[in-house]
């Protein structure tokens, strides 16, 4: 007797609910937070750059200790679009 494979079961039961959904829409990830050099690739600056931004309070951040800027993904994309 063979274990079924459950996955190949689910699946067109998944797919079906999906489809079926009016409320279907891609699921965005909770945290989002990028340390100081990502965020800077992501708006396109170099870190000195983005230190400055920071410092004029235009994007907020978290700073844990003495390092390790966090930036959220929201606010760098809400700077992008002004």
């Amino acid at each position: 007797m063979s274990i079924p494979d459950y996955q190949s079961l689910m699946l067109p039961v998944l797919g079906a609910a999906i489809r079926k959904s009016p409320k279907a829409e891609p699921v965005q990830p909770a945290w989002r937070m990028l340390k100081l050099k990502a965020a800077a690739d992501y708006l396109g600056v170099s870190t000195w750059t983005l230190r400055r931004i920071l410092r004029s309070g235009e994007i907020p951040y978290v700073q844990r200790g003495e390092g390790n800027i966090l930036l959220d993904l929201r606010d760098l994309d809400a700077d992008r679009k002004k």
